[in-house]
């Protein structure tokens, strides 16, 4: 028996997650069998990855971008039997590090397991998914395994994946910066900025909450969200203004009966499903008249 692999390398990183491939990506195995005639033939299995239907373009580097938790991406290839029977394929992962990662971090893909006849080329779409869940776990690598095979005859191809997470970030800025105590005014208004390429109109605004007490006062509920959304701050993220009844918030602050100069907001809610907080630091003025 001869038996002949080309190993495949597989990287991905937190800007430029990629999958990189040792020279050809294509792998190849051989057995020399004896069929029913007596006759000796030469069985080979070898599968090739492409990013074009034509097979012109091997498979030598993918960006993933950034990979944020709750958010899934995907990749398409094309795979080509390049052996000289038919095969199927299977697909698993090993080596998990840190190993809680294997139940938050999901590679799949949408082959059926058919039959890949020779010379065939199948579409392939590789789905990396990360579960919302996760929390303070910044690189991930694991180990997927390939393998293609024809009755007892196999090719497995181990492919070594790292992963980074960026977590979403959001940002409020609460006005005004300094609140009197004996302030007579109506509101206090927040910009709550989402991360980076969300939808802001997908703030769901019955799900917010000050200090996991105070709603959004009533008036302003009312109003279109779209007549609601700017750029506050002029950085090119979009950004929402919520207010909150003024006397409400003193009320709040003086029933903890804290004396500090300093005291944090944090708004919770919901977008697109999903749970948010964020927070802001504003002064606090006890004595000062307006």
């Amino acid at each position: 028996m001869r038996l002949k692999t080309v190993s495949v390398s597989v990287v991905l990183y937190a800007m430029l997650v990629c999958l990189m491939i040792n020279g050809v990506s294509t792998f190849n195995s051989e057995r020399a069998v004896v069929e029913e005639s007596g006759q000796v033939k030469n069985i080979a299995i070898g599968i090739g990855f492409y990013w074009d239907k034509n097979c012109s373009h091997h498979v030598t580097f993918v960006s993933w971008g950034y990979v944020e938790p709750g958010s899934t991406r995907n990749i398409h290839v094309f795979l080509r039997n390049e052996g000289n029977t038919s095969v199927t394929l299977s697909m698993s992962t090993s080596n998990w590090n840190p190993s809680e990662a294997s139940s938050l971090v999901h590679l799949s893909w949408n082959y059926t397991g058919e039959i890949i006849e020779e010379s065939r080329v199948l579409p392939v779409t590789l789905s990396l998914n990360v579960d919302a869940n996760i929390e303070e776990i910044w690189v991930i690598s694991f180990d997927t395994n390939i393998e293609g095979s024809q009755d007892s005859i196999k090719m497995v191809t181990s492919i070594t994946m790292t992963v980074s997470i960026r977590y979403p970030v959001w940002s409020l800025d609460v006005n005004p910066n300094s609140l009197n105590l004996k302030s007579k005014g109506r509101w206090i208004t927040c910009y709550i900025e989402p991360p980076e390429n969300y939808d802001v109109t997908g703030i769901n605004r019955t799900t917010i909450m000050l200090n996991e007490t105070i709603p959004i006062d009533p008036f302003w509920m009312k109003k279109p969200v779209e007549s609601l959304t700017g750029d506050y701050d002029n950085d090119s993220i979009p950004d929402l203004m919520v207010k909150f009844d003024r006397q409400t918030v003193i009320e709040y602050i003086r029933t903890k009966g804290t004396k500090d100069t300093e005291m944090t907001l944090t708004i919770t809610g919901e977008a697109d499903g999903s749970s948010f907080e964020v927070s802001d630091t504003i002064k606090v003025l006890h004595k000062q008249n307006n």
